[in-house]
């Protein structure tokens, strides 16, 4: 019982949060045009500013570059192990790619990130910071070649393009700049320690509201096959498979814990934005949104129920 109160106690705020977003963009307490102003402000300002914060401090260990290491290769294996196998399942090429995209790209910022500060608080978790600047990279990167590759129009994104979008990622500047603080012999002021403060505070509740106000139900309706293909694979197989191999290569408890953060959390909102851009199939990425976001709630419960049971956490 304590464990399940536990998760529930970590959980709860978020969903709880997405839901308000939701209702009161519902009843018309929000606009899309707060909504677009508080998603840019958190994703620019408060989210590096709390991704730098959670990183400055860490103490990068050879535990960590093979943590690293790790994520990438298994990233990549995955996403060139589902190019091979979805064709086989859905035939329209947008859909395929829009199915990729929603079974590996998660919300590690508005869901992984915020879960983090709710189980540990302070003292932050190093082992999920650690991964930021390879996993926003990776995410973005591949989103925009597999929904090229599976484009009907076969929309070609320019490499300069790809590589502006990667290096003006507020995030990822600050994931690098707080890696480069931590290796540094410098002291963050006061000061300074307190305002980063501020900003990481507006982080996750800002992100949250914009999340439940965005989820979309009025798109047109996509295949259930499709959907709940992409519930199963993202929720369940995807974090159920990076866990056992980081397990039989010999990681430990936290280490396995991030990567469920990660990978078990649901669909990432801005997958619609480059489903939209990239003319894939944004209805069936919008479903996909709904419908990972929804179960997730579940999944990451029961998730953390486990990991609190072993010890891990």
């Amino acid at each position: 019982m304590e464990n399940i109160l536990f998760s529930f106690s970590v959980m709860a705020p978020l969903f709880i949060m997405v839901l308000l977003g939701n209702q009161m963009k519902r009843f018309g307490f929000l606009d899309d045009d707060f909504l677009n102003k508080a998603n840019k402000f958190a994703f620019q300002f408060a989210f590096p500013a709390s991704v730098f914060r959670s990183l400055y401090t860490t103490e990068f260990t050879m535990e960590s570059l093979r943590l690293i290491i790790f994520s990438i290769v298994a990233l990549v294996l995955f996403i060139a192990l589902m190019m091979a196998l979805t064709p086989k399942l859905v035939t329209a090429p947008k859909t395929c790619g829009a199915l990729i995209q929603g079974c590996y790209r998660g919300s590690y910022v508005v869901i992984s990130v915020p879960l983090a500060n709710n189980i540990f608080g302070e003292q932050g978790f190093p082992q999920l910071s650690v991964m930021a600047p390879t996993t926003i990279v990776l995410f973005n990167v591949f989103a925009v070649i597999v929904l090229s590759l599976y484009s009907d129009e076969k929309k070609k994104v320019p490499a300069k393009k790809i590589l502006k979008d990667i290096a003006t990622n507020p995030i990822l500047w600050g994931a690098l700049l707080g890696m480069l603080f931590a290796l540094s012999p410098f002291t963050m002021p006061t000061v300074a320690d307190t305002v980063l403060g501020y900003f990481s505070a507006l982080a996750t509740p800002l992100a949250l509201l914009a999340l439940g106000g965005q989820l979309n139900y009025k798109e047109e309706k996509p295949s259930v096959k499709v959907v709940g293909t992409a519930c199963f694979i993202k929720l369940i197989l995807l974090p159920a498979a990076m866990i056992a191999a980081a397990a039989a290569l010999g990681f430990g408890g936290k280490e396995l814990f991030a990567l469920f953060l990660i990978h078990g959390s649901p669909t990432t909102v801005s997958s619609y934005v480059m489903a939209k851009e990239m003319n894939s199939d944004a209805p069936a990425t919008s479903a996909m949104i709904l419908f990972t976001t929804f179960f997730s709630a579940f999944t990451m419960f029961v998730g953390i129920i486990i990991f609190r049971s072993l010890g891990f956490i």
